[in-house]
Formats: C-alpha cells, sequence, structure tokens
C-alpha cells in the first residue's frame, strides 16, 4: 500500500506542475487547491474508489465556491506514472486549453 501511496503523491505533485507549466494559475477557494484556465476551475483528485485520478471542473468562480464540479476523466494508476502524466498532459491540451 506505500508505494500505491507513494505514486499517488508524485503524480499529484507533478499533475500539479504540469497544469502550472501548462498556463494554469494555482487559487485557493476555501481550504481547496484549484486551477485556474480562462475562468474555469480545474482540480484533480484521487479517488480510491476508481483506482484513478478524476479530472473536475466548475464553468465559473461562483460554481467553483459552491465546489459543484462536474466530473470529467479518470486516469488510472494501474497505467504507472509516467504513461498517466502522458494521458493527463494529453487531456488537458485536447480539451481544456
Amino acid at each position: 500500500m506505500a508505494l500505491k501511496s507513494d505514486l499517488i503523491s508524485r503524480v499529484d505533485i507533478k499533475a500539479k506542475a504540469l497544469l502550472v507549466g501548462l498556463g494554469f494559475k494555482r487559487v485557493i477557494i476555501g481550504v481547496e487547491e484549484v486551477y485556474e484556465y480562462k475562468g474555469k476551475y480545474h482540480k484533480l483528485n484521487f479517488v480510491a474508489g476508481l483506482g484513478g485520478f478524476v479530472i473536475e471542473c466548475a464553468t465559473s468562480l461562483d460554481e467553483a465556491r459552491k465546489n459543484l464540479y462536474e466530473d470529467s476523466d479518470i486516469l488510472q494508476v494501474s497505467a504507472g506514472e509516467e504513461e498517466l502524466l502522458k494521458q493527463l498532459q494529453h487531456l488537458i491540451v485536447e480539451y481544456y486549453l
């Protein structure tokens, strides 16, 4: 379990750096760290029951403040760190930029 936890932590850190590197702005809403790009708010959460990270999006600051995020894509941890990060970058470039 520790290895999986380490993988999740590494992916989380690298994914957040990827978002910033692609031009997303880190924003704190309440106590939650989210990433804003062109007025939309995004977050990446690990969901144990799904075995992966879920990209969520709110279409406005008001929705983000009300925690009204829509689930988007799921990135499976079983793909491995490198592949998961490649998939994340592809999704961000394809659908969010």
